[in-house]
């Protein structure tokens, strides 16, 4: 199987891809709706998609990045409207090879000036 173009940022679609933001900087972005896709993942359930405001393509979660989601703003799905995140593509290991995956991550708030800092 070639995986060369999995993920390459074709640029269509209703959802980004890892591909589209690979090598890019983070991308900070505010939650706006989450719907249910056509596509189940590997638990047997319906993938969800999540959109942002002012932005023309959502993302598709796989199940790491929705369990992101949902430690961070719990289950309801409908109380993620409004909440920010951070959209960035690293490598990741996908059966056996190295191909550019899409990540989610709460931002870290950083420190006010004059700020304790931990160390």
């Amino acid at each position: 199987m070639d995986l060369s173009t999995r993920n390459s940022g074709s640029g269509s679609g209703e959802y980004l891809s890892a591909g589209e933001i690979f090598g890019k900087p983070a991308i900070l972005v505010t939650i706006s709706n989450v719907k249910e896709t056509a596509w189940p993942d590997s638990r047997g359930n319906m993938k969800l998609g999540v959109f942002f405001e002012g932005k023309q393509k959502g993302v598709c979660l796989n199940v790491t990045n929705e369990e992101i989601l949902r430690e961070a703003f719990g289950h309801d799905t409908t109380a993620w409207t409004g909440c920010v995140v951070e959209l960035y593509s690293e490598k990741v290991k996908y059966d056996g090879n190295l191909v550019p995956g899409m990540k989610i991550r709460i931002p870290v708030p950083t420190a006010e000036e004059g700020s304790e800092t931990p160390f």
